[in-house]
């Protein structure tokens, strides 16, 4: 197993430092296909802090054959999907779905989204790491390299997919909606979020997990794809210093606490009150969603312009799990779990 784990960790090595000649050769790609690819039309984005529910909404949405999405399988080529994807299958032969590194019930394999998007943003987004990461963009922000590289690659994984539409699942994307809004001017936004107590613990079993030398490579692997949610690699989001500060006591479960009140005030202030905006975006609560699975997939498909039967509704809904529920034991400040009941009543009230 450890010389699986160590040749899996250099794919990712591999994807990270060869970035540069695997971009001119994705560039090479666009001239090859040339009309054979589309414009880029209603493209979803799919987001929200980690642990919010984003892989089972993207999962649900990535079974109809409109969309099409980044996968496992097109790692460790992302920057040049259509030429690899004549080697892709090959190279996962074999490879069954195993349940992710999470431990959370949700299994994956090479056809699997998620959010590998990141990477590119990590790659291209000027001082990424320094300012950009959580960083709240607006509408006047502007990116040539960045934008060059999506509307590169966009139109490939739609091609390859043969699909009609882009389906995108990133976590950091909920800070960019504005941006992104202005860039695709007819694409749709899902937004997730989940009862912040649960979320907490949530992140915190995770983070614990993903700190073990079982996971040695995890956060090295993580950090290539640009995801800091938990592991070694860890990085608070927006205003640090409450976050920072509990994390440093060991307070795991604390520090999310911030971290969500902080994130998700952001999406009241940014998003919620604009009503033009507004209507771009799906606010979803994954609570809803375990508790009436059916309803609320349909309500998912319907906002994202997808018809879908309702025998396909009934089958996705069978595969929504219950969330675990978590009672807390840990203490903390009085404020803060006042002020983090009461941003979670007002996004339920905007549902």
């Amino acid at each position: 197993m450890a010389s699986r784990d160590f040749f899996i960790h250099q794919n990712y090595v591999l994807m990270d430092r060869g970035y540069p000649f695997l971009k001119g050769v994705g560039s090479l790609e666009n001239k090859f296909l040339g009309d054979n690819l589309s414009a880029i039309g209603k493209p979803i984005f799919v987001c929200g802090l980690a642990r919010s529910g984003t892989s089972v909404v993207t999962q649900m949405l990535q079974t109809h054959p409109d969309l099409g999405s980044l996968l496992y399988k097109d790692l460790p080529m992302l920057a040049m999907p259509y030429f690899w994807s004549f080697v892709s299958d090959w190279y996962y032969r074999g490879v069954k779905p195993h349940q992710r590194p999470h431990k959370d019930g949700l299994k994956i394999d090479p056809n699997t989204p998620d959010a590998f998007e990141e990477f590119l943003w990590r790659k291209e987004l000027d001082d990424y790491q320094k300012d950009q990461l959580s960083t709240w963009l607006g509408a006047d922000f502007a990116d040539p390299s960045l934008e060059q590289c999506l509307k590169s690659i966009i139109p490939k994984v739609v091609f390859i997919r043969k699909a009609k539409r882009y389906l995108s699942k990133g976590n950091y994307n909920l800070f960019r909606i504005q941006y992104l809004a202005s860039l695709f001017p007819d694409s749709q936004f899902v937004l997730c979020f989940r009862n912040p107590f649960d979320h907490a613990h949530s992140l915190a079993r995770v983070h614990a997990l993903f700190s073990t030398q079982e996971n040695k490579y995890a956060g090295d692997q993580m950090a290539i794809l640009g995801h800091y949610e938990f592991g070694p690699q860890r990085q608070a989001l927006g205003d640090k210093k409450a976050q920072e500060k509990a994390w440093k006591a060991g307070a795991d479960y604390e520090g999310y606490l911030y971290q969500w009140l902080e994130v998700y005030q952001g999406v009241y202030d940014h998003y919620l009150s604009d009503k033009i905006l507004r209507k771009r975006i799906l606010l979803f609560d994954n609570e809803a969603l375990v508790r009436s699975p059916q309803k609320r997939l349909q309500e998912l498909f319907k906002f994202c312009d997808l018809s879908v039967t309702p025998s396909n509704i009934k089958k996705l809904s069978e595969k929504v799990h219950q969330r675990n529920v978590y009672k807390a034991s840990e203490k903390i400040p009085e404020k803060l779990k006042k002020d983090v009941e009461a941003l979670y009543k007002k996004l339920k009230s905007h549902l």
